[in-house]
């Protein structure tokens, strides 16, 4: 995140977000503009943040250094694996997976063998360390005329140079969505690809494609190898869940609102997931909460007005969740206590 017309920066806090330093960029040898998407905090010194133009990690805390590969690779997703390396989902021109890190420094590739075009890597979850979920899909490309563009999902995007976001409200003036193999630019897919040695082979868990359904996925988080939880969003917001490795998957919330989003899910226990998103109308903005006690059955909903949330950080005692106000401009972040 970082201050309108500053661009993106790294910010680090001690004292629970009561303030903040802006640790990133420090000194002439980062990259100069950089889309930041993800972050994920090993220790207090070990850090990876992922960007659209290169990686970012820090070993002590502090200070920060471009990653030495995958330059131009973009990520929106980072996680710690139970051994405690790093893994991120990457959607980029060499590779449609994952990549895994020790410090972030070098990533090693691991790439799905799947169709990008159609499955593009978006989010992931580590539950083991060699069983993996990743979710892939496409949604129509928003065009705004610009090339600096990002879009983040169908109704978010950011520019890569100043970093401000940009919203896309009316659907209803762009061009009708069609087949993927007639227009993988105007076509909706949501896909579940999962493995259990560590990237070697991988099996699609979930496939909605040219179905009339409308939807793609965002993110996906596991309690263990055979609980997970996973989001999606297009024409209609749906919360998936299962309890078998993803043999099969049960819907428990179905929005059937357009201007729904759900963005971020985090698995506290096999019994309790939180899910983080919003509702995107000029007429009525807010950032929406879904919290679940009893395994993904049923949820109870909380909403925000005025901020649509793109991120959240949770476990059993408190939690943070990152707000971009209707704007596009302005950040904040809340904090939850339970």
């Amino acid at each position: 995140m970082g201050i309108n017309g500053v661009g993106s920066q790294i910010l680090k806090t001690t004292d629970g977000g009561a303030t903040w330093l802006a640790v990133w960029p420090d000194n002439s040898t980062k990259t100069p503009a950089n889309l930041f998407l993800s972050a994920v905090v090993r220790t207090r010194t070990s850090v990876v943040v992922t960007g659209v133009l290169a990686q970012a990690y820090s070993i002590d805390g502090t200070s920060f250094d471009d990653s030495l590969n995958d330059y131009l690779e973009p990520s929106q997703d980072a996680e710690c694996m139970p051994d405690g390396d790093f893994a991120i989902v990457v959607a980029g021109n060499k590779v449609n997976g994952v990549a895994t890190s020790h410090t972030g420094a070098t990533w090693t590739n691991i790439d799905m063998g799947v169709n990008s075009t159609i499955w593009l890597a978006r989010y992931g979850a580590f539950p083991t360390q060699s069983t993996w979920f990743v979710t892939a899909g496409v949604f129509p490309t928003s065009s705004t005329g610009d090339e600096n563009f990002k879009p983040m999902n169908e109704n978010l995007g950011r520019d890569k140079m100043t970093g401000k976001f940009h919203f896309t409200y009316d659907r209803e003036t762009s061009t009708p969505p069609v087949d993927c193999n007639v227009d993988p630019l105007n076509c909706y897919s949501a896909g579940v690809f999962k493995t259990t040695d560590s990237g070697k082979t991988w099996t699609q868990v979930f496939s909605n494609v040219n179905q009339g359904d409308n939807i793609y996925p965002n993110d996906i988080d596991c309690f263990d190898a055979n609980n997970c939880v996973f989001v999606v969003e297009g024409d209609t917001c749906r919360i998936l869940s299962t309890t078998n490795g993803g043999a099969s998957w049960t819907e428990s919330m179905h929005d059937t609102d357009t201007a729904c989003s759900l963005v971020y899910t985090v698995m506290l226990s096999q019994k309790e997931t939180w899910i983080g998103g919003g509702h995107l109308s000029a007429l009525n903005f807010e950032g929406r909460f879904w919290h679940s006690t009893d395994g993904a059955t049923t949820w109870v909903k909380d909403a925000v007005k005025g901020l649509y949330i793109l991120d959240i950080d949770m476990n059993t005692l408190y939690g943070y969740a990152l707000g971009l106000d209707a704007s596009g401009s302005g950040m904040q972040l809340l904090k939850h206590v339970q």
